[in-house]
């Protein structure tokens, strides 16, 4: 089982976010500010493929207000392990470089 975690990392690791046609439902009450100014962002969070029997999630938030995604990441659990991996493309607004 480790050795298929550590190559579903791999693979993780290789992919991009995938398109998205036709969003969920958005999740609210995700912020994003300071001080008097905050901003309420539309969630989204779906499931895609899974990779060697690992579920992997999607996630990214978009403001309205900024017109621009502030974060942007793909997510895959191993249940039965309690073990987590995640990537990440857009953090606070910026562009992630995955080196």
């Amino acid at each position: 089982m480790i050795n298929n975690w550590i190559k579903a990392k791999k693979i993780l690791d290789e992919m991009s976010f995938p398109e998205v046609d036709n969003p969920p439902k958005p999740i609210y009450g995700e912020r994003h500010g300071g001080g008097k100014v905050w901003h309420t962002m539309d969630a989204y969070r779906f499931y895609i493929e899974p990779i060697l029997g690992f579920d992997v999630m999607a996630k990214y938030n978009f403001c309205s207000l900024c017109k621009k995604n502030r974060n942007k990441h793909l997510i895959m659990f191993d249940n039965q392990n309690g073990l987590f991996y995640g990537k990440r493309f857009v953090f606070h607004g910026e562009a992630v470089i995955n080196d």
